[in-house]
């Protein structure tokens, strides 16, 4: 729901897309995670074991909202890296054959009316269909949200991918002043899966074909999607 116009609206944001925009994802990650109210959400995040956990009212003005909300949505996506390189080259086409594209769509095109100039017509390359999909018992939690089920997941954007561990294990001081990851990574909504191929194997429900697809390649085809996804 919109909680802004109290009106319910396909989500984009979120593990199950229960965001409508990244107002709403910024407001709630605020409220929740943080504990700041805001004039969007002005009451305090009580959760469902106590009451009355303080007061509400904004604290945050609405100025200060649409600038971290600007600087959120104009944030750069790193670029692919690899792409060039016939190992990640053949990973992308096994990707699509095993039917992974499906959901995790390579290619969106941006409106040309977006607020920010800096995003009109835009060809991106997120790897999602910013879509629920129903990924079975074993990815299942008992959190569902607002129609969303405990197995209903949002495809999780790919771009990105291989430069995650920098942020799920941190960075390194290296020799001469440079700084490198701690290869600690961590994928899935709850950082389950050690590896890029844990993640996929855990796939089920809608992906349980292309989890097959991908189990049934040769071990250096195996190795060649996952050198392209960590590419991205």
């Amino acid at each position: 729901m919109d909680p802004e116009s109290g009106e319910t609206r396909l989500g984009r944001f979120g593990w199950k897309a229960g965001k409508v925009s990244i107002k709403h994802q910024t407001v709630s990650a605020l409220n929740t995670d943080m504990g700041v109210m805001t004039a969007i959400l002005p009451d305090p995040d009580c959760g469902s074991a106590q009451a009355d956990c303080g007061p509400s009212g904004a604290e945050l003005d609405e100025e200060y909202v649409d600038l971290l909300v600007k600087y959120v949505a104009l944030l750069g996506v790193p670029p692919q890296r690899d792409y060039d390189d016939p190992s990640v080259q053949n990973g992308a086409q096994l990707f699509k054959e095993a039917g992974c594209a499906g959901c995790h769509t390579p290619s969106h095109q941006t409106s040309e009316y977006h607020p920010f100039a800096e995003l009109r017509d835009q060809t991106i390359h997120p790897y999602t269909d910013l879509l629920l999909h129903d990924m079975g018992p074993g990815l299942a939690d008992n959190l569902g949200e607002g129609e969303a089920s405990g197995s209903e997941w949002r495809t999780a954007p790919l771009w990105g991918l291989g430069l995650s561990a920098c942020v799920t294990g941190g960075m390194t001081e290296a020799p001469q002043g440079q700084r490198g990851c701690i290869p600690e990574e961590g994928y899935l909504h709850d950082g389950r899966a050690r590896t890029v191929e844990e993640a996929i194997l855990w796939h089920g429900g809608e992906a349980d074909d292309a989890r097959a697809a991908y189990e049934g390649l040769s071990a250096q085809q195996q190795e060649d999607m996952l050198n392209f996804l960590y590419s991205l």
